[in-house]
């Protein structure tokens, strides 16, 4: 800008601001402001002398000015109504009324208003023009509905007074048909500030009569909760002369409570003294209704977002976000903190705070997060991170999500990361499958231990018991061959020899046995247990003083056969050889619990019970096998056979009491 228009920018605002001075001093009607609550002038143009007389200092100093010494008595009711319901609706308009001039002069004037509403929307200036009308001699004095609230005024010089009271009849006529059409309640009140003349707009709203709101009677329709603060803010306005705004709940004549903002100006007299109240009420109940609204919405989302805050910082997981293309962290909860203690993060992009991930994947992550809006699941993802901050990186394993955030155009703006330390389970888990790895080749190693076992038993048994039928053979030939020359002796040691030779090879076949216990597999069927018996018993083939008596209502089992069968051979066969007495009694029973447990029961010479653990061992016995013959295997192998399918077996017995063998299996 040059210096020439440097100084003559001041001298234009100058010149325009002059130039307004004289439009507003220059024009042919009082310019005026008045503050809408106190209704009292803040600016008069200078016009106001000419037309009506009064010094503008008079207009700006003293309060209600306009109500008492401007208005004529017989329009100052009904003007100062309208105007109060005009600033409550915050309408613009105009109307006609009679002014008093300093000198009684009457002056027609036409008030042309415009309402200034504050920031809250609500009025807060009034701004006019009044303009002089008096030479009009048709101005009709009446109200118009073409424009709000548009009251026109009726005078000419030289009226009759009959003509000029009966247009104010007229007027008064069409003001009351105006209270009672309207949605507002406009009510006034004298200086005592009780209801002593009719209200239209109150009964026909409230319902109630005259004779039950006069006085103090209109409080019975207002909200019982709001009865006392409406009681105390009207005895405050009535006591300081000032403003009566108070809101409170109404009761409407079908029962309905609605809400209503109510406002009243006191009009004084010339004294200063209140002459009478005017007020309205608005009915605000949709203002409120969205305001609870708004309130009640404000409220959840305060409630969500302070639950939303109190799982983020109380949640197990590691929690921050970062906002923009270089992730900057933003915030982040306590745990995420706790694992970064060391190091300041707040504020600075990903790549500056997390240095040490470098070359890892997890930057180029966030970057495809933030340009694609999709998120990632990370699943036991290694990072190599400072954890210390000392320069040392330790292994690490995080299970995380990459969620990126939106703004209400749908556009991503930041990253929420959710990141839960799996480091100890997946070591943990690593471990655990080098020891299934170890134990695998452990039981590989043993299914061919055991397999070359089998082989080895089987071969062995083979191999000893083939020079055991050569001795028994041998024998029998030797004995055949020389059999006269052999005494009663040598006959007995021939027959001992083949016994001993028999016991061998039965050994044999109880080894072969026991080594195949609980480790050979066989299909799963469906045994009845009494059948079952019944074949134990034939292949048994008991002397006949042996009685074996089986439980009626055996159970019928999907299981394998061949092992239950082996199990009742052993403990059938054990208590026929150990029973020792001529009357031998077998019972074999069952009961139900959480499985099948069976018992074999015998009526023999007992066990003391310091036996009743020893006598499970392989090669266990309780008599010498002179007195019994048996190899002392077969207790164990039943013992074998139970236990590698998860039940148990044991001995209840006294001695000389009998033995009761129990053991449990599974269906």
């Amino acid at each position: 800008m040059s210096e020439t228009q440097l100084q003559t920018a001041p001298s234009t605002a100058e010149t325009q601001l002059t130039r307004f001075v004289e439009l507003v001093q220059g024009t042919d009607a009082i310019v005026w402001e008045m503050d809408a609550v106190t209704w009292r002038f803040t600016f008069v143009s200078d016009r106001a002398i000419d037309i009506l007389g009064y010094p503008v200092s008079q207009w700006l100093n003293e309060p209600n000015f306009w109500q008492d010494r401007i208005l004529h008595p017989e329009d100052r009711n009904w003007c100062v109504n309208f105007c109060a319901l005009a600033i409550n609706e915050g309408r613009e308009g105009e109307f006609q009324y009679r002014a008093i001039a300093s000198d009684g002069r009457i002056v027609f004037i036409k008030d042309v208003v415009r309402v200034v509403k504050d920031e809250c929307d609500r009025p807060k200036l009034l701004r006019g023009l009044m303009v002089d009308i008096t030479n009009c001699k048709d101005s009709i004095y009446g109200v118009s509905t073409e424009k709000s609230w548009q009251l026109s005024c009726e005078r000419a010089a030289g009226m009759e007074v009959e003509t000029v009271q009966s247009a104010l009849r007229k007027s008064e006529q069409r003001y009351r048909s105006l209270i009672e059409a309207t949605a507002q309640i406009i009510w006034d009140t004298k200086a005592e500030g009780e209801l002593v003349t009719p209200q239209p707009g109150w009964s026909a709203f409230t319902g109630q009569t005259y004779e039950e709101y006069k006085g103090w009677g209109w409080l019975n329709a207002i909200h019982p909760d709001d009865q006392a603060h409406t009681a105390q803010a009207w005895e405050t306005a009535l006591a300081n002369r000032t403003l009566y705004q108070v809101e409170h709940r109404l009761r409407r004549k079908d029962g309905e409570y609605r809400y209503m903002s109510v406002r009243g100006v006191p009009v004084l007299e010339a004294d200063g003294s209140i002459r009478e109240w005017v007020g309205v009420h608005t009915d605000i109940t949709k203002r409120k209704q969205v305001e609870e609204a708004r309130d009640r919405a404000l409220a959840e989302a305060q409630a969500a977002r302070a639950e939303l805050q109190g799982v983020f910082m109380q949640a197990p997981a590691a929690i921050a976000i970062t906002r923009g293309s270089n992730h900057v962290t933003e915030t982040a909860n306590p745990l995420y903190m706790q694992i970064v203690e060391k190091r300041d993060i707040l504020g600075k992009p990903a790549r500056e705070a997390f240095w040490d991930l470098q070359g890892q994947g997890f930057f180029e992550l966030l970057d495809r997060v933030y340009t694609s809006g999709e998120p990632f699941v990370g699943k036991e993802m290694r990072a190599m991170f400072d954890r210390n901050n000392d320069g040392i990186l330790e292994e690490s394993f995080w299970n995380f999500v990459y969620q990126p955030l939106l703004d209400v155009d749908g556009k991503v703006y930041g990253i929420m990361t959710h990141a839960v330390e799996v480091t100890e389970q997946v070591r943990s888990r690593q471990e655990l499958e080098k020891k299934a790895e170890a134990l695998t080749q452990l039981t590989e190693a043993l299914e061919r231990s055991n397999r070359e076992l089998d082989q080895f038993a089987y071969i062995a048994s083979h191999d000893l018991k083939a020079p055991l039928r050569a001795i028994a053979n041998l024998s029998e030939w030797i004995e055949e061959d020389v059999a006269d020359q052999l005494s009663d002796e040598s006959r007995q040691h021939m027959s001992l020899l083949r016994g001993r030779v028999h016991r061998m090879e039965a050994l044999i076949d109880g080894i072969l046995q026991y080594s195949r216990a609980g480790r050979v597999q066989t299909p799963i069927e469906t045994v009845n247990v009494s059948t079952l018996l019944d074949e134990v018993i034939e292949l048994l083939a008991p002397p006949t003083e042996v009685s074996i008596i089986v439980q009626s209502d055996m159970p019928t089992l999907k299981t394998q056969r061949v092992p239950l069968q082996q199990i009742f051979m052993n403990l059938i066969n054990n208590a026929i050889k150990y029973s020792q007495r001529p009357d031998v009694r077998i019972d074999v029973g069952f009961r139900m619990g959480k499985s099948y447990e069976f018992s074999v029961t015998d009526n023999g010479q007992g066990i003391s019970p310091e036996y009743h653990q020893r006598i499970w061992g392989i090669f266990q016995r309780l008599e010498s096998r002179d007195k019994v013959e048996g190899t002392g295997i077969g207790l164990s192998v039943v013992q074998k056979i139970v236990e590698s399918r998860g039940g148990r077996v044991w001995v209840e017995s006294e001695p000389g009491a009998g033995a009761t063998f129990h053991f449990t299996w599974n269906n």
